[in-house]
C-alpha cells in the first residue's frame, strides 16, 4: 500500500515517457510524498469516526 515502494517502477515509467530526466528525479518522489501526509490525515479521520462512535472521543476530550 506504500506509494514509496511504487517509486522506482513510475520513475522507470516516467523516463520513458520522455520526462527530463532532472524533473522526473524531483518530481516522483516529491509527488509520493505529498500522497503520504493525505492518507495520514485519511487514517486519523477514520480513527477518530470509530472513537466517535463507541463515544470514546467524550472520555478523551474530559
Amino acid at each position: 500500500m506504500s506509494s514509496a515502494a511504487t517509486i522506482p517502477v513510475t520513475l522507470k515509467s516516467v523516463k520513458q515517457n520522455k520526462v527530463k530526466e532532472s524533473v522526473a528525479n524531483f518530481g516522483v518522489p516529491l509527488c509520493a510524498s505529498i500522497h503520504l501526509s493525505g492518507s495520514v490525515i485519511t487514517i486519523i479521520m477514520c480513527a477518530v469516526a470509530v472513537m466517535a462512535m463507541s463515544q470514546s472521543l467524550l472520555s478523551l476530550l474530559s
